[in-house]
């Protein structure tokens, strides 16, 4: 109940700074507080930013958030380096904060971390790691974990192959949501 409080209260608020965008006493605000260790700030404010696409803002708010152990934040600093937004990619960064993110069961980060061991990026592949991350992900209901999954016990990557199994993984991720897993799921 917390957390809906907590996410409606930064919504509400993060809907006022977009209304007042050209307010910049409003954001020096936000600002302000952020630097004094108010998390929902740093928050509010780093996804002000990368919203802005003003990355290199984002992530200094983002670090702060990150300083306090929080996941969220852990996981977008992830996301903007994997993607390079702020300049050029760097798994080895990206790696390193959905790590961090993972280590509190951010589900986004676990699928995350699953995909880089899958593919290699920044990382030696290694399906078993892979694979470790992704079921951690879907256990917790997580549609994409769970599609990946499907793929990998369909063509036997890192287990071994179980079309019955991959299937299974396309359907429950298609009936969660994600629309590769039904992809797969009716292509069988």
């Amino acid at each position: 109940m917390k957390i809906k409080k907590i996410t409606l209260s930064f919504f509400i608020i993060l809907n006022t700074m977009v209304a007042f965008a050209d307010d910049s006493t409003l954001i020096k605000e936000f600002e302000n507080k952020a630097h004094k260790g108010n998390l929902q700030a740093q928050l509010f404010i780093a996804d002000y930013y990368y919203r802005s696409a003003d990355f290199n803002n984002a992530i200094k708010y983002y670090e702060l958030a990150s300083q306090q152990e929080n996941s969220k934040a852990q996981y977008e600093l992830g996301i903007i380096y994997y993607m390079g937004f702020a300049g050029n990619v760097n798994y080895v960064k990206s790696k390193f904060y959905f790590e961090l993110a993972a280590k509190q069961n951010n589900v986004d980060a676990e699928t995350a971390l699953g995909m880089l061991y899958y593919k290699g990026l920044g990382v030696e592949k290694d399906y078993m790691k892979a694979v470790e991350m992704f079921e951690k992900a879907a256990k917790q209901n997580h549609p994409p974990a769970q599609t990946y999954l499907g793929i990998m016990y369909s063509k036997g990557h890192g287990v071994e192959q179980d079309l019955i199994k991959g299937l299974s993984y396309y359907k429950t991720a298609c009936i969660n949501g994600d629309q590769t897993g039904c992809y797969y799921y009716k292509k069988q």
